[in-house]
């Protein structure tokens, strides 16, 4: 973790520029956190386009997906079934560690260069993961989500110090795990909220645009609505998952939900306690 920390007392001299009228001070840690922030938002974006996409043509309320070849597909228990749902999201999180030990070094990557890769390649997986009729396809859409956002984590984490890198990954586990469950034991009730948080998630995406465009401000208190409306996502599809057909194809779905609600967890924790730091 010590290789994030950017910092260096020998060199702070350097950060200083002037101009004709006075003298301003550039701090290129902020400024690589300020490109995470629009990183971030970026990643809330494909989620949502994600879980706008499930409520249409993947909605398990919407016959045509009944009548898919995922229903004629081999059923699992339920042991085998959430094994396999754990062990695709640990597959698309592990890519993302290997991802970040390789590149995650000062200007190894170029955030605005990955951030295009990822935009492009991630909706490209999404519509291949939701359009595929068998898990090969599915999976294949998977790794066109998590291999670019493994690149877009490497490029951002060398902004943040190792201190609240290790928080943030603390509280990811922390806050995952507890909705997990709770959405495994309370599936009936987190599974009518569905609408009301695709509703509040694209809410706040709108209005944390507008400020970043027309007023140039990041407000903190937005990153915790983020946080708790993710948090919820958890529960959702977990509930979600209890729901399914038992199927390879169903655990690589509710795992790319998964996936995308923890890593925006993670990104959201990032900025709120580099802010608090600061």
């Amino acid at each position: 973790m010590s290789d994030f920390n950017l910092y260096d007392g020998n060199n702070s001299s350097n950060n200083i520029s002037s101009n004709n009228n006075s003298n301003s001070y550039y701090d290129p840690q902020i400024a690589q956190q300020t490109q995470a922030r629009q990183a971030s938002k970026m990643i809330s974006g494909t989620a949502t386009f994600r879980k706008g996409g499930l409520f249409g043509a993947r909605s398990e309320k919407n016959q045509a997906f009944r009548n898919t070849a995922e229903l004629n597909s081999m059923e699992l228990d339920d042991r085998k079934y959430y094994a396999a749902i754990g062990a695709f999201l640990l597959w698309g999180l592990g890519i993302n560690f290997l991802l970040v030990k390789l590149f995650a070094k000062p200007g190894s990557l170029n955030i605005g260069v990955v951030c295009v890769v990822y935009i492009i390649s991630a909706i490209v997986g999404i519509i291949v993961q939701m359009k595929a009729k068998s898990f090969v396809g599915a999976f294949i859409g998977y790794n066109l989500i998590c291999v670019p956002l493994g690149l877009v984590l490497a490029a951002i984490l060398p902004s943040y110090t190792s201190t609240v890198i290790t928080s943030a990954l603390i509280g990811t586990v922390l806050i995952s795990a507890l909705m997990m469950v709770a959405g495994f034991v309370f599936s009936s009730a987190f599974e009518k909220i569905g609408p009301a948080l695709l509703v509040s998630l694209g809410v706040a995406i709108i209005a944390d645009v507008i400020l970043m465009l027309f007023f140039r401000q990041n407000v903190i208190i937005l990153e915790y609505v983020f946080l708790v409306i993710f948090a919820l996502y958890i529960g959702f599809d977990m509930s979600r998952a209890a729901h399914r057909p038992r199927t390879i194809r169903s655990a690589i779905d509710v795992a790319i939900d998964l996936y995308l609600d923890i890593i925006n967890i993670f990104m959201r924790l990032l900025i709120i306690l580099s802010d608090s730091k600061n």
